[in-house]
């Protein structure tokens, strides 16, 4: 785990290691600007967790396990991410501008997706991922797969996020569950606040 890492060049960090064949997790707290190339000599990592950082190129060609990433950032190029072949975790936060989910239609193992609290331009697309099992999304998410029918066929587990009453929450569950009614997926948590409506 590496905090507070600010303005270090992350290159000469890895490359001031050795023992690279045991890294497996890897958590980098506090960023200003990361190129994740600079990550290559760690061939064996499995997981990647990046904790509030300003900006992230997540290049991460030469990480053949990489199983799940998990990316709190200001600015995301995700077009860096396509193809990961192994990759079937990856949970964004913070981005402050437009997500389009192009990059991860190209990850065909991607089966866990969090994009709460992100502006995806094509929300609906998440419904085209055949390998996705699990899904996190925030209200007005949800609300955008509804209004278009587009639930994943596969899902499995499904998780509301952010601040909603509970005759929201239950509405949703419901709507959800008929949606899938063939396999209606596991509703186990809500995140945030949930309310009881006053009126």
């Amino acid at each position: 785990m590496l905090h507070d890492f600010g303005d270090r060049d992350l290159a000469a960090t890895v490359a001031g290691r050795d023992d690279h064949p045991w890294i497996r997790r890897l958590y980098l707290n506090d960023a200003v600007h990361l190129d994740l190339t600079a990550l290559a000599p760690l061939r064996n990592l499995r997981e990647l967790s990046v904790n509030r950082a300003k900006s992230v190129l997540p290049r991460l060609a030469d990480q053949p396990a990489l199983e799940s990433v998990s990316i709190d950032a200001d600015q995301v190029d995700l077009d860096l991410l396509a193809g990961r072949p192994s990759l079937w975790a990856l949970r964004l936060s913070g981005v402050t501008g437009p997500v389009s989910t192009g990059p991860l239609r190209t990850l065909p193992a991607l089966t866990r997706l969090e994009l709460a609290g992100l502006d995806v331009v094509d929300i609906e697309q998440v419904a085209e991922l055949p390998a996705l099992r699990v899904l996190a999304l925030d209200w007005d998410q949800w609300q955008r797969l509804r209004a278009a029918n587009a639930v994943p066929p596969g899902l499995a587990a499904a998780r509301l996020d952010g601040n909603t009453s509970l005759a929201t929450a239950v509405d949703w569950a419901t709507w959800l569950s008929q949606a899938c009614s063939a396999r209606p997926p596991q509703l186990s948590a809500l995140t945030g606040t949930v309310y009881a409506d006053r009126g």
